[in-house]
């Protein structure tokens, strides 16, 4: 509040001190005045200093500055008069004295008005009262000119109107409504904003949900407010994924772990050994893809080069042809018709076609076979003929730990370690219907 009200009085100065006056100057023939009328302050202060009171009375004394004045503007003239008959000081200009004998019957404070000089030029003249100890005087100047050494005058002669007169009777009291009126609208309207940032002290990680309020939000504000509310958003759904990623992890190994158990309280059992190591298997298996996806999200260790898609994507079939056939199944490789380049991490390649290639062969069924195509636009895409993926699921599948129910094997890892990977590369990972029945999953990886 000290800073709005600050605020407006250097406003009400700027606009007495320098706007009005600039009006005035380029609005003349509206305002009746010229530019040379801005210089009556000055020249009134050096009639005032050059008026020297004695025991013996009061004269017309030209002060250390007034010589130099005349020197500029050599029609600059002078006169000090007694109020009481107009009658002139020793010292005044005798021209400007003649000029003003007429004037004997008026009663002068302050007044403006200009007199015809040679060549019929008119020149501005002035008359100001001046109070000193118990004398009154009337101060005349003709003949002033405006330079811009007059500015500091003219500031000074505004501020003493607007704080030291009458009107600041009217002024002031008009400057102390309009900062109490502004105090209470800025206060008033406000109001929503501090009512949004109580609402944020009190969110925290279990209330990520709540929004800050956006009714009655100032339109300035608005934008920083549903940005705010945009960010919780984004964040209560990463800290949800976050819960959901730790909830399962736990799942997926309290499988394999309450199976040691049940073994090692059965240790006559002739298949323990191998039912410890099926249940290690699986919990190494898990415990590096969810190590592999902590590193994607911290994006470790991807260093890029140019690869060859066809000759990377071949390389893969031919390590997986083993399992494959090892499982009943077949695998075909269709490389594109032109040789393409991608730019991409080898072994985080390698990965992204293994996780979707053993994918492919737990749905794939017996008998059936797989399709590898890479075509010669960055895109590989792996074809089987199971159940296929519901339009409704296709987004879940890359989820981690998702699978469809519990009996669906594998963790659900492997196609959420996929889609990390090709985010990784720019690239964009889907699946869609196989015609004839079955899913293809499919990435598109940048081009070189």
């Amino acid at each position: 509040m000290v800073f709005l009200a600050a605020a407006q009085l250097a406003a009400y100065l700027l606009v007495g001190l320098t706007v009005i006056p600039l009006y005035a100057i380029f609005d003349l023939d509206h305002m009746g005045v010229t530019l040379d009328d801005w210089a009556e302050e000055r020249a009134q202060r050096l009639a005032r200093e050059s008026i020297a009171c004695a025991t013996d009375g009061c004269r017309v004394a030209p002060s250390p500055e007034l010589p130099h004045y005349v020197e500029r503007f050599p029609g600059f003239r002078i006169a000090a008069f007694d109020p009481a008959d107009m009658t002139a000081l020793e010292g005044s200009s005798p021209q400007l004295v003649a000029t003003l004998s007429g004037l004997k019957k008026l009663r002068f404070k302050v007044t403006s008005f200009t007199v015809d000089a040679d060549g019929g030029r008119r020149t501005n003249c002035s008359i100001r009262t001046l109070r000193r100890v118990d004398r009154v005087f009337l101060t005349a100047a003709c003949g002033y000119a405006f330079t811009w050494e007059d500015s500091p005058f003219i500031l000074r002669d505004f501020s003493d109107v607007f704080f030291l007169s009458a009107n600041s009777l009217f002024y002031l009291p008009l400057i102390a409504a309009s900062i109490v009126i502004a105090a209470f609208v800025v206060r008033r309207g406000l109001s929503p904003l501090r009512e949004a940032a109580a609402a944020a002290a009190r969110i925290d990680l279990e209330s990520l949900g709540e929004r800050l309020p956006e009714a009655q939000m100032p339109a300035e504000i608005m934008p920083l407010v549903s940005a705010i509310n945009s960010l919780l958003a984004r964040l209560d759904a990463g800290v949800a994924r976050q819960r959901r990623f730790t909830a399962n992890a736990a799942h997926e190994l309290r499988t394999p772990i309450a199976i040691m158990r049940a073994r090692a309280d059965n240790p006559e059992n002739d298949s323990l050994r191998e039912d410890f190591r099926r249940s290690l298997r699986r919990m190494r298996t898990i415990a590096e893809q969810l190590l592999a996806l902590a590193r994607l999200n911290e994006r470790q260790g991807l260093a890029f080069e140019e690869i060859d898609l066809a000759q990377a994507t071949l390389a893969t079939v031919a390590d997986y042809m083993p399992l494959v056939i090892e499982n009943g199944r077949r695998i075909e490789f269709e490389p594109p018709q032109q040789r393409t380049k991608v730019r991409a991490d080898r072994r985080a390649l390698e990965s992204i076609l293994s996780n979707l290639i053993d994918n492919a062969l737990r749905s794939e069924p017996n008998g059936g076979v797989i399709v590898v195509r890479a075509n010669g636009n960055g895109v590989v895409e792996v074809v089987d003929h199971g159940a296929g993926v519901a339009a409704a699921e296709r987004e879940l599948v890359f989820e981690p730990f998702w699978r469809k129910s519990d009996a669906t094997p594998g963790t659900g890892l492997g196609l959420a370690i996929v889609k990390e990977l090709v985010e990784a590369h720019h690239g964009k990972v889907w699946v869609e219907e196989t015609p004839g029945g079955g899913a293809t999953f499919a990435i598109a990886l940048p081009t070189v």
